[in-house]
């Protein structure tokens, strides 16, 4: 990372000492390349000397951080008829500054975060987004499809008909749903109700 660095009204010199990778002096110097291992500390003191004679200095300490944030996505439940859901998870990064979901800022606790999602009828994308303090982002993608029809039935019959509605063979019923993923179930006889358990 480079450092710019400017005095006003200076006639003389920039000097600065830093801990990374040792203490270094730049005479005249209007930048510093900070480096070092992600997580360590850059120290620049920057003196100016004006023509008047008047000295200025300062002070500032930066952090270098290489590594963008890693965010996880817990599982989420799909399909669900819910108009919303609890979408949560975790990330690595010791300096988080926010998570958003879909562009919305997160509850964070520690490492852990969530955001309550609201969802459209079909597929849903939910993408969590981590930023760190130097402004790297790292992401993650999941989707919740939300479902609230209910599937629609069909059924057919194969035999011999004879007089309507009996057959003289045996017949061959044919169920079908008209949802990709619901199951078909059923139940014979006299005894078959709405509310009973089918096989």
């Amino acid at each position: 990372s480079q450092i710019n660095i400017s005095a006003s009204n200076a006639a003389a010199s920039f000097y600065n000492t830093t801990t990374v990778p040792g203490i270094n002096y730049f005479t005249n110097a209007t930048s510093v390349n900070a480096s070092g291992a992600d997580g360590s500390t850059f120290i620049v003191y920057v003196w100016a000397n004006s023509s008047s004679g008047v000295n200025a200095t300062r002070t500032n300490t930066y952090t270098i951080d290489n590594t963008a944030p890693v965010v996880y996505i817990n599982a989420v439940t799909s399909p669900t008829a819910a108009a919303s859901q609890n979408v949560s998870g975790n990330v690595t990064e010791s300096n988080l500054n926010r998570v958003e979901v879909n562009g919305l800022s997160a509850t964070v606790t520690g490492s852990n975060w969530y955001r309550v999602v609201s969802l459209n009828e079909g597929n849903n994308s939910v993408t969590a987004v981590a930023y760190d303090n130097a402004g790297q982002a790292g992401s993650s993608i999941t989707y919740i499809v939300r479902d609230t029809s209910a599937p629609s039935t069909a059924y057919s019959l194969s035999g011999t008909a004879g007089t309507p509605p009996w057959y003289t063979s045996n017949v061959a019923v044919t169920l079908t749903a008209n949802e990709s993923g619901s199951t078909t179930k059923y139940c014979t006889g006299a005894a078959c109700s709405p509310n009973m358990t089918y096989s």
